[in-house]
């Protein structure tokens, strides 16, 4: 009972919409206390009488009560939840989006994040897949610029002009051992990497990516001449 109460006031002290990774708060602070099928049935219980409201598989919130009745997170509260302090970043359209390269509209928003466990966790039409890396603005950059070139051929209503821009940006703070760093934890195809390599070449930029990259293969990827071109047309 002691250890029902403790959870109730962990959870009751946490602020209004506050999500909670019933896995990760076990292990961190509740496994020397009570069982593991004891801590989810607690959990259960306190779903039913509103202390707590389910969101996902595995992840329960606090809900906001009003005189209307229980709030879930919105949709913002729980990107924010798994991307604020270096946890993660927003990709696919919201990322396009923000770069001003598309103005095409996902009804799915994918997140990569640091803060779930497991490898994939889905909430509602939000998909959060995990990558072990801090999300500093720096990295965020450079996977920024791999998921555009990743999807370069995808992208709907492609805006020329803020590519260029975005290349012109990220050459000129081009941190190769940045790079090499989201590489080791995110996968491209060798498309992409022959792609931005190109892209550092034309700006004149030193680059190891021909390393990463084999000499007797040809990688589809369209010239900046030919990027130039599109943004003139």
């Amino acid at each position: 009972m002691k250890s029902n109460a403790a959870l109730k006031t962990e959870i009751q002290a946490l602020p209004a919409n506050a999500l909670i990774e019933a896995s990760a708060m076990y292990r961190q602070k509740f496994n020397k206390l009570m069982t593991e099928m004891a801590f989810y049935k607690a959990l259960e219980r306190m779903t039913k009488e509103q202390v707590l409201v389910k969101v996902s598989k595995g992840v329960y919130a606090r809900p906001l009560i009003t005189e209307y009745g229980l709030v879930k997170p919105s949709q913002e509260q729980i990107i924010a939840t798994y991307t604020r302090d270096n946890k993660g970043m927003v990709v696919g359209y919201v990322l396009y989006n923000r770069l001003n390269i598309s103005t095409q509209i996902s009804k799915n928003t994918v997140l990569y994040s640091n803060a779930i466990q497991g490898n994939i966790k889905t909430i509602g039409n939000i998909k959060i897949e995990r990558r072990d890396i801090d999300f500093t603005e720096e990295v965020c950059s450079a996977i920024a610029i791999l998921e555009v070139l990743e999807n370069y051929y995808n992208i709907q209503d492609l805006n020329y002009f803020a590519l260029i821009a975005l290349f012109e940006n990220f050459a000129q703070n081009y941190d190769e051992e940045i790079l090499n760093k989201v590489l080791s934890v995110c996968k491209y195809s060798k498309s992409t990497i022959a792609f931005l390599r190109c892209i550092l070449d034309y700006y004149k930029v030193e680059n190891n990516l021909s390393e990463r990259l084999s000499a007797l293969s040809s990688y589809r990827h369209p010239t900046m001449e030919e990027i130039y071109e599109f943004a003139r047309t």
